[in-house]
């Protein structure tokens, strides 16, 4: 009798063992489930990937308290005990459905296309105009306004900038004029000239004698007037250097404004910069100029600074 209860009772203590031992590798292969819920989709992978789990995205949806591309719930739920190898089911937020308008008047096309694009919103009906304020493809106004707060995925209307009409000019008759005069008047006018030097001697010193385009001709502002001028006496002015120095502005900000310098001088007229500036931007050049020289210095296409080199 007693020998038959050492057995049973040896029996037992085997059967518990193997019981335990079979628990403990059970639970050896499993995990808690933790809480992603408001991560970011590569911070819940990276987490779960450290306990063995894996995530995948079921689903996505507009929520107004989770960022885009964070998790917005979980299935199974933190806490829960699963195996290793287990795949979470997510679901994504696509953030906000309205969103604030940004403002984009200013900006070149294009760039207000990439932020609209960021914003989840898409390019409406397109309209555009001559203006002397904006440059060629600047946004000159929006529909809806900055700041209007606008469901995701909403059409923006804009009018754009064709920039500056062309100014004709009908050209007067400069020949027998004296240089000098003519091109201090031109200078004002801002018309771009070019003289040429005759090879003659005959007639009088810094007296025009030929133009082009001919007196009468239509001419844009643009345009480039060509002088001729007797040799006999004339000294041709060479190229120097000037500096530029010109701060933009207002004060130092994110706003951004189109820079524009030209200069006129003996050799003609040539855009020496041309740029969008942060307010209160320094901005510092070195031109080569031939003769008498100005500096027009635009801000968004409006001349604010004639300066003489």
């Amino acid at each position: 009798m007693k020998k038959i209860l050492l057995s049973i009772f040896f029996l037992f203590i085997v059967f518990i063992t193997a019981y335990v031992s079979m628990k403990l590798v059970i639970r050896g292969s499993e995990v808690i489930i933790p809480s992603i819920k408001g991560l970011s989709i590569e911070q819940a992978k990276t987490l779960c990937e450290s306990k063995g789990l894996s995530i995948k995205e079921d689903e996505r949806r507009y929520d107004e308290s989770i960022p885009a591309n964070h998790i917005v719930s979980q299935e199974p739920s933190e806490g829960e005990r699963v195996k290793k190898g287990r795949v979470i089911s997510v679901v994504v937020s696509e953030g906000s459905k309205t969103v604030y308008m940004p403002d984009i008047t200013s900006r070149p096309l294009r760039q207000a296309n990439l932020i609209m694009e960021q914003c989840g919103l898409k390019t409406g009906m397109l309209a555009s105009v001559f203006s002397y304020e904006k440059g060629k493809d600047e946004i000159i106004a929006q529909s809806p306004v900055a700041g209007s707060l606008i469901k995701r995925g909403s059409a923006v209307n804009l009018l754009i900038s064709n920039g500056q009409a062309d100014m004709w000019y009908c050209m007067p008759s400069f020949i027998g004029k004296k240089i000098n005069e003519v091109k201090s008047n031109l200078r004002k006018a801002k018309i771009a000239y070019k003289i040429i030097i005759a090879d003659t001697a005959e007639g009088s010193e810094d007296v025009i004698m030929n133009q082009n385009p001919p007196a009468n001709s239509p001419v844009k502002q643009e345009d480039i007037i060509e002088l001729t001028i007797f040799s006999n006496g004339y000294k041709e002015n060479t190229f120097r250097y000037a500096n530029i120095f010109f701060i933009v502005p207002g004060e130092a900000d994110k706003t951004e404004k189109r820079v524009k310098i030209i200069i006129i001088d003996d050799s003609g007229t040539k855009e020496v910069f041309n740029n969008m500036c942060k307010q209160a931007e320094k901005i510092e050049i070195g031109v080569q100029v031939k003769g008498e020289a100005i500096a027009n210095i635009y801000i968004n296409n409006s001349i604010v600074e004639e300066r003489k080199l």
